[in-house]
């Protein structure tokens, strides 16, 4: 289905350590099929690591999601505090 919302970075994600709106981590699986862990800090975005977990070429108006319909998709964050 068309959508001018529609973007590669739509998709599932978790936030983790969340203090505000402006200061947090996210790890998610993009509808471009790359898994993704993001932390945003004072609003600024910065992106830790992806990478292409499901096959195939996302295009907004053909293949829309790379993500498998009618499985089970399992995804779980794992957060350890330096010292």
């Amino acid at each position: 289905m068309r959508s001018p919302n529609r973007k590669a970075s739509n998709g599932l994600f978790l936030m983790s350590r969340y203090v505000d709106q402006d200061t947090l981590y996210y790890t998610g699986i993009r509808v471009d099929g790359y898994a993704v862990i993001k932390k945003k800090y004072k609003g600024a975005y910065y992106t830790m690591a992806t990478k292409q977990i499901f096959a195939g070429t996302y295009s907004t108006a053909a293949n829309t999601s790379m993500l498998p319909h009618q499985k089970w998709i399992g995804l779980r964050t794992h957060i350890v505090t330096g010292k």
